[in-house]
């Protein structure tokens, strides 16, 4: 069983835009701060790669620049280098990065029912095993008794 599938759920709603990220436990504290946490995690990461990324380009634009001997060129590198420039002064300024939170993960009430509940379960389980033993017992004792019937006759 996998944490994505048994703990964690994200569903995406097409029209709105919007991301919905779900963690089911038991501990209604924990699983707050953990969709919380998600997103945190995930805008910081992505702020890292697109960050380590454009200085990359940005540097491979360095050495083409010294490289370039007309103008033109060195003015569309240049222009280039400025767009790396603003990306990585977005990725420091913006926490929310990629995700934008619209609605924080909150504590549900203890009453809001989450996972199965074993109690109700084994009680479930209880009546109806002893409504199927009850069925069975009624029916082959009918039939016994339509047999005695007609061995009888």
């Amino acid at each position: 069983m996998h944490f994505t599938t048994s703990v964690m759920g994200i569903s995406e709603n097409k029209e709105t835009g919007t991301i919905a990220v779900t963690i089911d436990l038991q501990d209604r504290f924990i699983a707050a701060q953990w969709a919380n946490n998600i997103v945190v995690l995930l805008n910081q990461k992505f702020r890292e790669q697109v960050s380590a990324e454009a200085q990359r380009s940005m540097n491979y634009l360095g050495g083409e620049l010294d490289k370039a001997s007309s103008v033109e060129l060195r003015q569309v590198i240049n222009r280039l280098i400025e767009s790396q420039i603003q990306t990585i002064m977005l990725t420091n300024i913006r926490k929310d990065f990629v995700f934008r939170v619209i609605d924080p993960a909150v504590i549900q009430d203890a009453d809001y029912y989450v996972s199965p509940r074993r109690a109700l379960l084994a009680f479930l389980g209880l009546i109806l095993g002893g409504f199927l033993g009850l069925s069975i017992a009624v029916v082959r004792d009918a039939l016994r008794a339509g047999a005695r019937v007609q061995a009888k006759d």
